[in-house]
């Protein structure tokens, strides 16, 4: 099966975390979209139809870790293709396509409209068709529609509300792969859906409660003295869970975080510090993000109604009744920082409130109880460089060329 997994203009719906990646690179459960994509629908070559601007950090960033034949942003050939939309967060809903060469063009649409997969012979179809919606993507539409279940995440809140189910599908798949909790100074309830990788450590007095659903501590992992865990949780690599941490059922927590204080049903992308007291629920954060001491997202109303998002004129409803906040990569709070439910923040955004804090912050600001002003982007680049050498990592021209980017998306997602 050839498999093309594509972007469209719906990408601002996910903003500000694809400010500077691709959707199917979001974090969502034990893996990224992108993986879970791959491991159920098994394709023997891949192509990704990303924006052109990330079309490098996905040769440089995505295909070295994939292990089939894959290319980025070539138009299709001669030969039959599956499109999936990039934001499939459950494929297991599609249907069993047959061999390619007994595959018949069709297309399914999500109840909103946007299109999930199509099955297409289509020779020459790129993903500058799909943005500009072009006569030969008109053709792609009217092809005969069938109905299936499927999974189609419509804005980053979906992703955040499914985490909890999305851990417990992927725990399913992947638990082989993990070790059985050894014995320790802890205690754990339900351990046989508890798993660990190797050169995890767990400290005296840890509880892990896995009655309500699986955890997974991957390799190199610390969980420090009296920490409380509940599943349905995974934790990344080389996290460090702080001595009396609770962190409650629905977390992914990204590799090499620093986590602290309380979570609860929330994604953190990776490299992103929350390492101090403070409560962080129903929210999606970045990568590189830092969290000062005393940050508190609100995640429900008093008047316990829907939350809806304000990005830039965009007043999104989100359907949700719990929402916290949005968060950019590279984006920092202050100590005490006060996040009102349904916040957004953009990337680069620097916060230093001694008041809650607007609910939207645009990307690249730097906001003060007296002004709000620009945070300019070689000042930006110089901050990440330092941040990076602090993890050993390189800052590459990627790297540049995302955060230079992630200005003009912005403009697109936050205008």
């Amino acid at each position: 099966m050839h498999l093309v997994i594509f972007e469209t203009s719906a990408w601002v719906d996910f903003a500000p975390i694809t400010l500077t990646r691709p959707v199917f690179c979001l974090a969502s459960g034990m893996v990224t979209l992108l993986q879970r994509q791959l491991r159920v629908l098994k394709p023997d070559r891949l192509t990704l139809w990303v924006r052109p601007e990330l079309a490098e950090f996905c040769r440089q960033r995505v295909l070295p870790q994939l292990h089939i034949p894959a290319d980025v942003n070539r138009p299709l050939d001669d030969s039959p293709a599956i499109l999936l939309n990039a934001a499939i967060c459950r494929p297991a809903a599609l249907p069993a396509f047959p061999p390619a060469t007994a595959l018949e063009p069709c297309i399914h649409f999500a109840p909103n409209g946007h299109v999930a997969f199509a099955a297409v012979q289509s020779p020459g179809l790129c993903p500058a068709d799909i943005f500009d919606n072009s006569s030969r993507w008109q053709e792609v539409l009217q092809l005969r529609p069938i109905d299936t279940p499927q999974q189609l995440a419509t804005q980053i809140a979906d992703l955040i509300h499914e985490n909890d189910k999305l851990i417990t599908e992927d725990f399913a798949d992947l638990s082989a792969t993990y070790q059985s909790l050894p014995a320790g100074l802890f205690h754990a309830i339900g351990s046989a859906n508890i798993r660990v990788g190797p050169d995890v450590q767990i400290s005296p007095g840890v509880v892990l409660d896995a009655s309500s659903g699986p955890i997974v501590l991957d390799s190199g992992v610390h969980v420090g003295a009296n920490s409380v865990i509940e599943g349905p949780c995974y934790i990344g690599p080389k996290t460090t869970v702080r001595p009396l941490t609770l962190v409650r059922g629905g977390m992914t927590i990204g590799p090499a975080c620093k986590v602290g204080g309380e979570l609860a049903q929330s994604v953190i992308q990776g490299n992103s510090n929350k390492g101090h007291d403070g409560y962080l629920g129903h929210s999606f954060l970045g990568e590189w993000v830092n969290l000062g001491a005393g940050t508190i997202t609100s995640n429900l109303k008093n008047t316990y109604g829907q939350i809806s998002l304000k990005i830039g004129a965009r007043d999104i409803n989100t359907g949700k009744i719990f929402m916290g906040a949005l968060i950019g990569d590279f984006t920092k709070t202050a100590i005490g920082t006060r996040l009102m439910s349904g916040s957004y923040l953009g990337v680069n955004t620097m916060i230093a409130c001694s008041d809650y804090s607007p609910r939207f912050i645009g990307s690249f600001r730097f906001i003060t109880d007296a002004r709000q002003e620009p945070y300019e982007l070689n000042k930006a680049v110089e901050v990440a460089k330092r941040v990076f050498a602090r993890r050993n990592r390189p800052f590459t021209g990627v790297d540049t060329q995302l955060m230079d980017y992630a200005r003009t998306a912005a403009e697109t997602a936050e205008g």
